[in-house]
């Protein structure tokens, strides 16, 4: 929790850093965004850097929640591995959830943001619930793999809410042949569940 905590502290400066990153890269809008602010895309705050941020913290998420998958179980290094990598998952996840109240502030209304969170609260709830349930029967490393591919699924999500990712990923998209996507991920979830 306390490692949660330092990566909320961390966010603000993240971002601010990624704004001026991608300003002096790509070129864009190189006013960050400060929590003291109300962000509102009619304030012509750039929310860029926190898609990338987010994404950032999905794709490094997806890599750390497959450690357990990889560790071997008889090494005597195995534990302090997994814990580690769970640190590093909780301070990005420090890092994710000021990123997502900048999201949900941009692009929710605010007459409707209570009843809206809270409805997906509900389907969250619901999902993590079926995920407990679940445990018992399916085996822990397939557990892991299937969330660090579903952490790596969000990672590019999040980077196609980007306007100007977004042309680009859906050409892409129309270019790929989604049934051989589907048959190495049934591959490599069978694979994990037999080893």
């Amino acid at each position: 929790m306390a490692t949660a905590v330092l990566g909320g502290f961390i966010a603000p400066l993240s971002r601010k850093k990624i704004a001026n990153f991608i300003a002096s890269t790509v070129g864009g809008n190189t006013q960050t965004m400060d929590c003291n602010n109300r962000f509102d895309c009619n304030d012509g705050i750039d929310p860029k850097p926190v898609h990338i941020l987010c994404s950032l913290s999905y794709a490094l998420s997806s890599m750390l929640l497959f450690v357990p998958c990889v560790v071997q179980e008889a090494s005597p290094s195995a534990f302090s591995l997994c814990l580690v990598s769970f640190l590093f998952y909780e301070f990005l996840v420090g890092i994710y959830v000021p990123n997502e109240g900048v999201l949900r502030s941009i692009y929710m209304p605010t007459e409707s943001m209570c009843s809206t969170m809270n409805i997906l609260r509900v389907i969250t709830n619901i999902a993590v619930a079926i995920g407990v349930f679940s445990t018992t029967f399916v085996p822990i490393k397939a557990s892991f793999a299937a969330l660090s591919f579903m952490m790596l699924s969000a990672a590019i999500l999040q980077l196609s809410l980007i306007p100007e990712l977004k042309k680009s990923f859906s050409k892409r998209l129309q270019d790929l042949d989604l049934a051989f996507i589907c048959l190495v991920l049934v591959e490599v979830v069978l694979t994990m569940m037999v080893s």
